[in-house]
């Protein structure tokens, strides 16, 4: 299960702002899709945010301001249209970002 998890999350991160997932947690033969999803999540958390040209980082910014701009917008959509917030969602305020396009790693649930 553990390559599993590790497969989906490295899946999603390298591109912020430009993977929309219909669904977050993959089927997993014999695997309860809410323990697997508790896992996507937690490791989700630890991502490694910061400078794209360093190699501990596994979360760059978003490229653009207009980019960023629209991701934000459409997780204030996907809030409004009554998905339920379970990680992120919004503007990275870690000091590692420092003033860049960053945001938080998000996951909706019934989105």
């Amino acid at each position: 299960m553990d390559d599993a998890v590790n497969g989906a999350v490295s899946a999603s991160l390298p591109r912020p702002g430009q993977t929309l997932h219909r669904r977050l947690a993959p089927a997993v033969a014999g695997i309860h899709p809410r323990c697997l999803r508790d896992k996507l999540l937690a490791l989700a958390k630890t991502a490694r945010m910061g400078n794209p040209m360093s190699l501990e980082t596994q979360v760059g910014p978003v490229t653009t301001r207009p980019q960023y701009d629209k991701v934000l917008s459409y997780i204030d959509v996907a809030k409004n249209e009554g998905a339920k917030l379970r990680m992120g969602g919004g503007p990275a305020t870690r000091p590692e970002c420092g003033n860049g396009w960053f945001v938080e790693p998000t996951h909706f649930h019934r989105a």
